[in-house]
Formats: structure tokens, sequence, C-alpha cells
């Protein structure tokens, strides 16, 4: 059976995957918390990923909390250029090439 600390961890991983399928723009640690339900339905704490052990002060969840950053750094780095923000630099590239295309026209 497994303890408390894997229930949670598998209720984490269980609510990113959700939110990766339901195509959140935005995926975040505090939208996978209030998303994160344990089997029996019931949400878990909000704070509990945050949790620190009281002798070492190292968080008890510090190998789940480096997984997430991982992969909500992977979903952004995979999003295809179009659906990222351009830069100022690209803005006025584009713009300077449509003003030519014009130019050219007349």
């Amino acid at each position: 059976m497994a303890n408390n600390k894997d229930k949670f961890q598998k209720a984490i991983r269980e609510s990113f995957e959700q939110l990766k399928n339901s195509c959140e723009k935005k995926i975040t640690k505090t939208k996978i918390i209030n998303n994160a339900k344990f089997e029996d339905g019931s949400s878990v704490g909000k704070t509990t990923l945050y949790a620190k052990n009281t002798v070492t002060k190292e968080y008890i969840h510090a190998q789940l909390l480096e997984e997430l950053d991982n992969k909500i750094a992977n979903i952004i780095s995979d999003k295809p250029k179009k659906e990222k923000k351009k830069s100022s630099k690209e803005i006025i590239e584009e713009k300077r090439k449509q003003i030519k295309e014009l130019e050219l026209k007349n």
C-alpha cells in the first residue's frame, strides 16, 4: 500500500497530465495543485508541495518540485514559434518587409 507521500506525488503528477492533455495555455504549479485530487476525490493540501522537513529545513517534495519545473519548462520550449510572443525586433522586421512589399506594388 502506498504511503501518503506517494499518494500526494501521484495526485500531483496526474493533475499535471490532465492540464497538459486539456491544452491548458499556461500551466503553473498553482494550477497543478488546485487541480490535484487524491483517489478518493479529496483535494490535496495547497501548501503540502512546499512543506519542509523540520530538522533539515529542506523541501520534502524537492524532487517533485524539480520535476514539475522541468516539465513546465519543456512545455514552454516545445510550443511552436507562432504561439510564442514575438520580440520587438521580429515585429519590426516583419513590418519593414510589409512596407517594402507595398512599396514595390505601387
